[in-house]
């Protein structure tokens, strides 16, 4: 099925979908929209529009197909992105020794720290918006969900990155 998700919604409840039950996002099927259900209320749109369900939460309603529970975001590997992101650098002396921190105690500090002195700022969050594009659109394809890209919806795609200096 086709819907048109906004990726920069699905981001964001994707980040701040919660693993211990307190924010639970949900895809509405029929929308397209992102739904969170905090278990208190009637369960809202991302943008705080309310979503009436004849007295159902989203867990009962008779529809079990309707809504899809986002994956949590303690699910990702951000090891991973570091080492997808060291992958992309063309200067082979930030590449090495990028690589030789990540193994060792602090690695995130640490590899902070070198991107802030070496890499352009940004570089890296576009870099960590991108691959979670590629996360979010392979996690809708095991859906068997297809994002429409006509309404607010982005390619993905990754670039090369060089060395400031």
């Amino acid at each position: 099925m086709q819907l048109p998700i906004k990726i920069n919604d699905l981001k964001e409840a994707f980040i701040n979908n919660s693993t211990n039950g307190e924010c639970i996002y949900y895809l509405d099927t029929t929308t397209g929209k992102i739904i969170l259900d905090n278990g208190d209320a009637d369960p809202i749109d991302i943008n705080g529009s309310f979503l009436y369900l004849d007295g159902y939460c989203i867990e009962d309603f008779p529809d079990n197909n309707r809504f899809i529970r986002l994956p949590s975001n303690d699910e990702r590997d951000d090891c991973y992105d570091m080492q997808a992101f060291i992958a992309t650098i063309q200067s082979k002396w930030l590449r090495n020794r990028l690589e030789n921190i990540i193994d060792n105690y602090k690695a995130f500090q640490r590899f902070q720290d070198i991107l802030q002195r070496e890499v352009e700022k940004d570089e890296l969050w576009d870099f960590k918006s991108k691959q979670l594009e590629k996360c979010l659109s392979q996690w809708l394809d095991s859906q068997g969900v297809e994002m429409d890209l006509s309404d607010g919806g982005s390619v993905v795609g990754v670039r090369k990155l060089g060395v400031r200096r």
